[in-house]
C-alpha cells in the first residue's frame, strides 16, 4: 500500500513538471509550441514567422525520437527524417518544391549506413547511388558528374563511373565512360576505360578506349608504379607504340611506329636512362 501511494505521489509530481511552452517570433508569430517537462517531449511543432510550419516531430527526454518532418516557408513537404536518441536513424528522404525526390538515404545511429541516392534535379538519373557500411563506401558504387567544358564556360558535360568500394576505397575493376552532352545519352555510354584497384589504388592493367570501341592503351601498374610492357594504338587498331617498364623506370625498348606499321623510332632505355637512340626520317606520321 505504501508502494502504491509513493508511485501516484511521483506520478502527480512528474504531470505537475511538464507544461506546454510557446516561443514567438520579433513580429509576434508563433515560433514554436510544445510539451517541456525534463526537457522537451512530445510532438513539437516550430513555425517560420509567416506563420508557415518549419519543422514537425516528438521528442523524448529532449531528444529528437521517430519521424520528423520538414517544410519550404511556402508550406511545401522539404524532407522525412528518422530519429534514435537524438540521431539520424532510418531512411530520410529530401524533395524539391515540386515534390520530386532528390534524395534517399538510410542512417544508423547518425552514420550513413545502408543504400545512399542523390538524384539529378529530373529525379530519372542519380548522382550518386551505392551502400554505406558505417560511414564508409562499401559495395557496388555509380557516380556521374556533372562538369563545366571549360573553366570559363557555361556548357556541361557529364562524366559516369562504376565500380565496388571496399572499406571506403575503390577495389577491383572500375568502369569509366567517355563524357556525354546530355544525361539521356549515358543510358548507353561508351566505355573510355578499365582500371583495376586495390586499396584505392591502381594496381594491374588499365584499358583505354576510343569512342569508336577499338583499344587505345593498355598500361600495366604494380604497387601504383609502372610495370611491364604498355602499348598504345591508333583509332583503327594498328600499333602505334611498344614501352617497357620497370618498377616505374623506363626499362629496354620504347618503339614507335607510324599508320601504316613502319618503324617510326626506337629507343633503349636502363633504369630510367637513355642508352640507344634511332629515328626514321621516312616514316609517316600522319
Amino acid at each position: 500500500m505504501k508502494k502504491i501511494f509513493i508511485l501516484t505521489i511521483l506520478m502527480l509530481f512528474l504531470i505537475g513538471c511538464v507544461s506546454t511552452m510557446e516561443k514567438f517570433h520579433r513580429n509576434g508569430m508563433k515560433k514554436s509550441e510544445g510539451l517541456f517537462g525534463w526537457g522537451e517531449t512530445g510532438v513539437w511543432t516550430y513555425y517560420y514567422d509567416n506563420g508557415q510550419i518549419e519543422k514537425q516531430g516528438a521528442y523524448k527526454s529532449g531528444l529528437e525520437t521517430g519521424e520528423w518532418f520538414y517544410y519550404y516557408s511556402d508550406g511545401k513537404l522539404e524532407s522525412q527524417k528518422n530519429y534514435k536518441r537524438g540521431k539520424t536513424h532510418g531512411l530520410s528522404v529530401q524533395y524539391t518544391k515540386d515534390g520530386k525526390i532528390t534524395s534517399e538515404v538510410n542512417y544508423k545511429n547518425g552514420m550513413y549506413d545502408g543504400f545512399y541516392i542523390v538524384y539529378f534535379d529530373n529525379n530519372k538519373f542519380a548522382k550518386e547511388e551505392g551502400n554505406y557500411k558505417k560511414n564508409q563506401k562499401d559495395g557496388k558504387w555509380i557516380s556521374i558528374k556533372k562538369e563545366r567544358k571549360h573553366y570559363n564556360s557555361y556548357t556541361y558535360y557529364y562524366n559516369k563511373e562504376e565500380g565496388n568500394y571496399k572499406n571506403n576505397q575503390k577495389d577491383g575493376k572500375w568502369l569509366y565512360y567517355h563524357p556525354c552532352e546530355a544525361l539521356e545519352e549515358l543510358e548507353r555510354p561508351s566505355l573510355s576505360k578499365e582500371v583495376i584497384y586495390q586499396n584505392g589504388k591502381a594496381d594491374g592493367n588499365l584499358i583505354s578506349y576510343y569512342t569508336n570501341g577499338q583499344i587505345e592503351r593498355i598500361e600495366i601498374f604494380t604497387d601504383t608504379k609502372k610495370d611491364g610492357k604498355w602499348l598504345s594504338y591508333y583509332s583503327d587498331g594498328q600499333l602505334k607504340e611498344e614501352i617497357n617498364y620497370t618498377n616505374g623506370l623506363l626499362t629496354g625498348d620504347w618503339i614507335e611506329y607510324d599508320k601504316d606499321g613502319a618503324l617510326l623510332k626506337k629507343n633503349y632505355y636502363e633504369k630510367g636512362r637513355l642508352i640507344q637512340y634511332k629515328y626514321d626520317n621516312n616514316a609517316k606520321t600522319n
